[in-house]
């Protein structure tokens, strides 16, 4: 059985490759996590109490909104800031 964690990663890879064409990869996934973490992404407001929004910016030369999970430290999907 495939885990939570790895079907929200395998999501999250083929939404940047759709809509950034951009390739998530560790490197890429770290930077976003470390400036939601750390308060310099900017907080949209809670889904759930495990799942909020955030707006990332200057990544890759996009603007982000990123759904976070933050019970597994996991990035669920993103789209670009209209």
């Amino acid at each position: 059985m495939v885990s939570k964690t790895k079907c929200q990663t395998k999501h999250t890879k083929k939404r940047f490759l759709q809509r950034f064409k951009l390739k998530y990869h560790r490197d890429l996934k770290t930077s976003i996590i470390k400036k939601i973490q750390t308060g310099h992404a900017v907080p949209l407001g809670k889904q759930t109490n495990r799942v909020s929004r955030f707006i990332v910016n200057d990544i890759k030369g996009y603007n982000l909104v990123v759904v976070y999970d933050k019970k597994r430290k996991n990035i669920i999907t993103a789209w670009e800031k209209s």
